[in-house]
């Protein structure tokens, strides 16, 4: 498998803000290790995660991903799982969340089971599985959220500021996380200002400059 993004003549601007803009003329993007996105607040980080897991439409050009175009995400072959900043957690317990997810994905019986098992142990939330949705501190909401894409081993994983309210050891798991789901065939974008948390992954950086992209 590829793991490749390909930005073909893309060009997006929201309606309401003129002078916000992403023109990408070409632009391959190799996701076979971790890529962080970079850039300046309010150029474009969130806006590209969003237009590369299918949320927001290009209002020209395209967008591919392993040579399917991305919009509309309906019809990609591949799963590809966007993960907010300030993520929704769906009302019940973390449990039911990550179980909701799992059935979505048609995931059930012993490999559900064995998953959930993984993903307790890999992200430390046995003491927060049965707890509410409304129970959840925000750094505890990060990792019901993270641990909920990640127990389906996405294709893709596109996650904005994941280290948001956790700690220095959940900050490690996570790294941890990425790492070895990036090392068994997944691709993994992120955008981050935190420079300890990206140092334990030390992934390949991209930026975005002048409303565009470039690698560094």
């Amino acid at each position: 498998m590829n793991n490749k993004f390909i930005f073909n003549k893309l060009h997006f601007s929201y309606k309401n803000q003129s002078s916000f803009f992403l023109t990408i003329p070409y632009f391959e993007l190799n996701t076979k290790e971790p890529v962080r996105i970079g850039g300046t607040n309010a150029s474009g980080k969130t806006t590209l995660l969003k237009l590369c897991s299918g949320l927001l439409k290009p209002i020209s050009g395209e967008i591919l991903f392993n040579e399917h175009t991305i919009y509309p995400i309906q019809k990609h072959p591949e799963s590809i799982i966007y993960v907010h900043q300030n993520p929704y957690i769906f009302k019940g317990t973390v449990l039911f969340n990550i179980k909701t997810v799992l059935a979505l994905y048609k995931i059930s019986g012993f490999k559900a089971d064995s998953a959930i098992d993984e993903i307790v142990s890999s992200f430390s939330i046995k003491n927060i599985l049965h707890k509410k949705h409304y129970e959840l501190t925000t750094g505890e909401k990060q990792k019901a959220a993270l641990a909920r894409a990640f127990v389906i081993k996405p294709n893709v994983l596109l996650l904005d500021e994941p280290s948001t309210g956790l700690d220095a050891e959940a900050k490690i798991m996570l790294a941890a996380a990425i790492k070895q789901n990036a090392a068994n065939g997944s691709s993994i974008i992120f955008a981050s200002h935190d420079f300890e948390f990206c140092n334990y992954i030390k992934p390949y950086t991209i930026t975005i400059d002048a409303g565009t992209l470039k690698h560094l």
